[in-house]
């Protein structure tokens, strides 16, 4: 790897935003690597959406720098930070943001320049949507709305992209195509992109790198698969999907618990006075089985399993099982499988879900 390329594209270095008196990002750091694809995720008014701004300069900050490509483009305290428009960034926003007096080709083709890669029909041919270049955005899809946003800020060659929950507005299926479609070009051009999402099911198809965002504050970055299996803390348990958390008591040297679900597993070194359980590692017995004792509160069938309520001491859950797995009294005896992770506290004991 040669100079240029090991310097990041983008580098957030310990900044903190405020509205008055309110700091609604708290010396947040993070760099995002050339041709990566980094992840913010959190919950709304977690600060994921304000850092974006900073960064595409839509929104200043009260301390720390933001540098593209090494270069300082806004810096504290300063008054000539660089422009939204000589940053060299594009956007695609949640609701795509088309002009609504220029047709689909007009669209795309507005900021491009003599020397940018392909024409504004490539771009629309590589997102599917060459079909619709002469449609105003009035005519189209949420999904199509979408395709012609990104080909649009792709067609103006930025250094890198930045897209704040471009898929929350389609449902399930148009979703995970759109997003598919989307890593795909960028991959194919070798474009470095931060997402915003709190959709922990994006994060897990798209990020090379995720950094989860809690109350302001980046409360851990690493690959998706080491945040999941390792979270700091139970906030960031809890942003990676549904869970329990659970008092626990570390034996045996971090590799073992012991809590109201019985004896735990832990993965190597952990730590914490808290156990980290995943509904899909609570296996549902019959009551004379070795386990926690529960009761069955309810079933619905949740589309290709069912979701059991179960009632275990003061913990409420709910649990998927395959329709031959069903219990049929209303006693019945709990067990975790797999390995799990500890966590310290902080509040959030007894939650579940996100």
């Amino acid at each position: 790897m040669n100079a240029a390329h090991a310097i990041p594209t983008v580098e957030v270095r310990d900044i903190s935003v405020c509205y008055g008196d309110v700091e609604a990002v708290h010396r947040a750091s993070f760099e995002l690597r050339p041709g990566e694809h980094h992840v913010l995720l959190g919950e709304s008014g977690s600060g994921k959406t304000t850092i974006l701004r900073t960064i595409a300069g839509f929104q200043r900050v009260a301390r720390g720098r933001i540098l593209v490509r090494g270069r300082a483009v806004d810096v504290a305290g300063e008054r000539n930070a660089v422009p939204p428009e000589r940053r060299n960034i594009g956007v695609v926003f949640q609701d795509s943001a088309l002009f609504q007096n220029m047709s689909v080709r007009q669209n795309v083709s507005y900021g491009m320049s003599k020397g940018q890669r392909g024409t504004a029909t490539e771009w629309l041919d590589r997102l599917g949507v060459s079909r619709l270049a002469e449609r105003r955005p009035s005519e189209l899809s949420g999904g199509e709305s979408q395709r012609v946003a990104l080909a649009r800020s792709l067609a103006a060659s930025p250094m890198a992209l930045l897209l704040d929950e471009p898929f929350s507005n389609l449902n399930r299926s148009l979703r995970r195509e759109l997003r598919e479609a989307t890593c795909a070009v960028l991959r194919d051009n070798d474009m470095s992109a931060i997402f915003v999402t709190h959709d922990p099911d994006d994060a897990f198809s798209i990020a090379d790198r995720v950094s989860i965002l809690h109350e302001g504050a980046i409360v851990q970055s690493g690959t998706p698969r080491d945040v999941y299996e390792r979270p700091a803390d139970a906030a960031a348990a809890r942003s990676l999907g549904d869970c329990l958390i659970v008092p626990a008591t570390l034996r045996g040297n971090g590799r073992a618990a012991d809590c109201v679900f019985g004896a735990l597993r832990l993965r190597e070194n952990a730590k914490g006075d808290f156990a980290v359980i995943r509904p899909h590692q609570i296996e549902v017995q019959a009551a004379d089985t070795a386990g926690a004792a529960a009761r069955v509160l309810g079933t619905r069938f949740a589309g290709g399993v069912h979701s059991v309520d179960l009632q275990c001491g003061e913990f409420r859950l709910q649990v998927p099982v395959a329709e031959d797995l069903l219990p049929h009294s209303e006693k019945v005896s709990l067990r975790v499988s797999g390995r799990c992770w500890c966590v310290p506290d902080n509040g959030s004991a007894g939650s579940t879900g996100r």
